[in-house]
């Protein structure tokens, strides 16, 4: 199980924090996944996106991606 952190930190900080090893595996590695992180009452919530959704960001509004897009972008 994964543990809320105790209070908001940073990109670099979530990244330290997040474990490695989990039993907690988000996604499929058929189905390509875009998850994006929110702190809700001092919990992180994750939001998740596949295929032609659009990526929505409450950190960037305007954001105008697909999924699709961003795997693209990377290849």
């Amino acid at each position: 199980m994964i543990q809320a952190l105790p209070k908001p930190v940073t990109f670099d900080e979530f990244i330290a924090w997040y474990p490695e090893k989990s039993e907690h595996h988000i996604g499929n590695p058929k189905r390509p996944t875009f998850s994006v992180y929110q702190v809700i009452d001092g919990e992180y919530q994750v939001t998740q996106f596949r295929g032609d959704d659009r990526v929505v960001s409450p950190t960037f509004p305007d954001l105008n991606l697909t999924v699709q897009q961003v795997f693209q972008a990377g290849e």
